[in-house]
C-alpha cells in the first residue's frame, strides 16, 4: 500500500484469494477473508483433521514456497512471505489459530502449531489485572521510589540507587511490589509514561536537599521518547539535581541503538550528569563502543556476582571487566553482593562499589545529613 497504493494493495489481496482457491481444488476447506491481510481455511470435519494434518501442512506448505503474484497495475511479479497459525481439535479454535499466527510471526516462523505454551490468553488476563493494579495505585499515589545503598571498600552507604515501588494495601498491611511483575503490562499501554514521570519527579523532589548522589534507570523506550527527554532535562533543572544524578542504561539497549543512545545521553552529560552501563556482561559486552561512550560507571550483571563463589567462569570474568574498567579509568559497581562471603571474594579485585542485601535493602528513606 505505501509504495504501490491502495489499489495495488487491494489487487495483491484479490491475486492471493485466488491462490488460495486454486489451492483448494479439492474444495476441503472455506476459505474466509477475515480481516486486513489475514484469510482463513476452515476444515469442516474437525474431528478428522488432526489425524492429516501433517499431510495437509505439509501440502500447503509447499504450495506457499516461493510465491509469486503478478499484478497487471505494475506489470510485474510480487514477492509473497506468508505465516501460518494452526489449530485442530480446540474449543475456539478460530481464536487460537489467529493466537499461533502472532506466535510465528513474532518468531519469524512459517507456520506454528496451537498448544497451550504460547496461549497468549493468560498473559492478556494477567496484564489486565497489573493493568487495574497500576491505574489505582497512579489515582492513590501509590507509585513511589526507594532507595537501595550503594558502598564502598568499606562498606559505608556512599550513594543511592532510586527503584520503583507499587505500594499494595492489603490486611491492613502494606506491601511494595517490585517492577518485575508489572512493568511489562505498563509498557503496553500509556500508563508506562506516567510512572516514568511519578518516579522522576518524586525522587528528584525528595533528593533535592540530600547532599548525596543517585542514580536512575532509564530504559531505551524513554531516551527514545523526545518529549519523556525534555521532562527529564526539565525536572533535572528544576530541583537542581543535574550533578548528582547518574543515568542507568542497560548495556543491551545502549548496544543495539548506539549512535541514538549516544547522542541523547551525551545531552546529559553536558549538564554534569554520569553516565553508568547497567548490568554489564549480561549482552554481547561491545568493548569498543563502550569506549567510544566512556562511561563513568560499569555495573557489573548480578547474575555473575551471584554465582562468583560457585562458578569459576563467573569469577574470572567479573575480575576480567573489573580489570579492564579500571584500566580505563571507569569506576566498577558489583551488585547482588547478598553476603560477607561474596563481598570478601570481590574486595581482592579492582571493584569500587558494592550494592546488595549484604548492605542495603530498599527503603523509602535514606540516612543523610544535610551538608555532610
Amino acid at each position: 500500500n505505501d509504495i504501490y497504493g491502495l489499489d495495488i494493495g487491494n489487487s495483491l489481496l484479490r491475486g492471493f484469494a485466488d491462490k488460495l482457491k486454486e489451492f483448494n481444488q479439492a474444495n476441503k476447506y472455506t476459505i474466509y477473508r477475515v480481516y486486513g491481510d489475514n484469510f482463513l481455511l476452515h476444515y469442516p470435519l474437525a474431528k478428522n483433521f488432526q489425524e492429516i494434518y501433517e499431510k495437509e501442512k505439509k501440502s500447503l506448505i509447499d504450495y506457499l514456497e516461493n510465491m509469486k503474484i503478478y499484478l497487471e497495475g505494475i506489470d510485474d511479479y510480487i514477492d509473497v512471505d506468508v505465516s501460518v497459525g494452526t489449530c485442530t481439535n480446540e474449543k475456539e479454535c478460530f481464536i487460537k489459530a489467529d493466537m499461533a499466527l502472532k506466535h510465528a510471526k513474532k518468531e519469524q516462523k512459517q507456520i506454528v502449531l496451537y498448544t497451550q505454551d504460547i496461549d497468549s490468553s493468560k498473559q492478556l488476563l494477567h496484564d489486565t489485572e497489573w493493568i487495574k493494579e497500576i491505574k489505582n495505585a497512579l489515582i492513590n499515589d501509590d507509585i513511589i521510589p526507594v532507595y537501595q545503598g550503594i558502598a564502598n571498600k568499606e562498606g559505608e552507604i556512599i550513594k543511592y540507587e532510586t527503584l520503583m515501588r507499587l505500594v499494595k494495601h492489603e490486611n491492613n498491611e502494606e506491601k511494595l511490589i517490585s517492577p518485575i511483575f508489572f512493568l511489562e503490562a505498563a509498557m503496553k499501554t500509556q500508563q508506562y509514561d506516567k510512572l516514568t514521570r511519578v518516579m522522576v519527579s518524586k525522587s528528584f523532589a525528595y533528593m533535592q536537599d540530600k547532599n548525596v548522589d543517585f542514580s536512575i534507570n532509564l530504559s531505551f523506550q524513554d531516551l527514545s521518547d523526545s518529549a519523556r527527554v525534555e521532562f527529564l532535562h526539565n525536572e533535572m533543572s528544576k530541583y537542581g539535581v543535574e550533578k548528582r544524578v547518574i543515568i542507568e542504561v542497560l548495556e543491551v539497549e545502549i548496544l543495539s541503538n548506539y549512535d541514538l543512545v549516544i547522542k541523547i545521553l551525551n545531552k546529559f552529560r553536558e549538564k554534569g550528569v554520569r553516565i553508568a552501563i547497567d548490568d554489564f556482561g549480561s549482552g554481547y559486552s561491545n568493548f569498543e563502543h563502550i569506549l567510544k561512550l566512556s562511561p563513568d560507571y560499569i555495573k557489573i550483571d548480578s547474575s555473575l556476582v551471584r554465582n562468583i563463589l560457585q562458578s569459576e567462569a563467573s569469577y574470572t570474568l567479573v575480575k576480567a571487566i573489573a580489570e579492564f574498567s579500571k584500566e580505563l579509568n571507569i569506576k566498577v559497581i558489583a551488585e547482588y553482593v547478598s553476603s560477607k562471603e561474596i563481598f570478601d571474594k570481590l574486595k581482592v579485585l579492582p571493584i569500587d562499589e558494592y550494592q546488595g542485601y549484604y548492605f542495603s535493602i530498599p527503603s523509602k528513606e535514606i540516612l543523610v545529613k544535610k551538608g555532610s
